[in-house]
């Protein structure tokens, strides 16, 4: 059996042009760190992009990519496996 892995490489691409941008962010100084690819704990769900900026607000980013036009669906909580969960950064 053969996986279609188009989706992966999309989103991969997605992932270097927004790391790109927040980079441009560090290289002007308005963000002072770049985390690409790094958890910041076990179980992390958001783990393609950190960005900490100077006034202290921090993003981060889980990025996909889908050809189907469809809702996203709501993240399973790890904790309890039922759908729901809030995918909330700041756990």
């Amino acid at each position: 059996m053969r996986m279609n892995l188009r989706a992966t490489h999309y989103g991969y691409a997605y992932q270097d042009l927004i790391t790109g941008i927040a980079l441009v962010d560090l290289m002007l100084g308005t963000a002072d760190q770049v985390i690409v690819d790094t958890k910041g704990e076990p179980g992390d769900r958001f783990d393609d992009l950190t960005v900490k900026y100077r006034t202290g607000r921090r993003i981060r980013v889980q990025i996909k990519h889908t050809s189907l036009d469809r809702e996203l669906s709501k993240i399973l909580s790890p904790q309890t496996e039922e759908s729901g969960a809030s995918p909330r950064a700041d756990r």
